[in-house]
């Protein structure tokens, strides 16, 4: 479509954009990133970082799952890879808080 411009979209609902600091650390500064990349993504089938093979034996696994479309595998990973990140950064806090 010429002269269509993509609307910028913001972070997930519930989710904050976060300043890095400036004294941050290696794991901070990765996870920043990431999430930065996370929320500039507009094609998620060509960013997942879970093998999709994986990812739709474990959707197959319940009984009540027939037909799995490729939108619902990337979602799935997608999802999967903000919860890792959650719990890396929760962990990476709790650290901090530890010291």
């Amino acid at each position: 479509r010429a002269g269509t411009t993509k609307k910028k979209r913001g972070p997930p609902r519930g989710m904050k954009p976060v300043a890095l600091r400036d004294n941050a650390t290696p794991i901070e500064q990765f996870i920043h990133g990431r999430m930065e990349g996370i929320e500039q993504t507009t094609n998620l089938k060509q960013c997942l970082k879970f093998p999709a093979a994986r990812i739709k034996s474990i959707m197959r696994a319940d009984p009540h799952v027939r037909m799995i479309s490729a939108d619902a595998t990337a979602i799935v990973s997608k999802a999967a890879e903000l919860f890792v990140l959650e719990v890396t950064k929760r962990a990476l806090d709790r650290l901090g808080e530890d010291r």
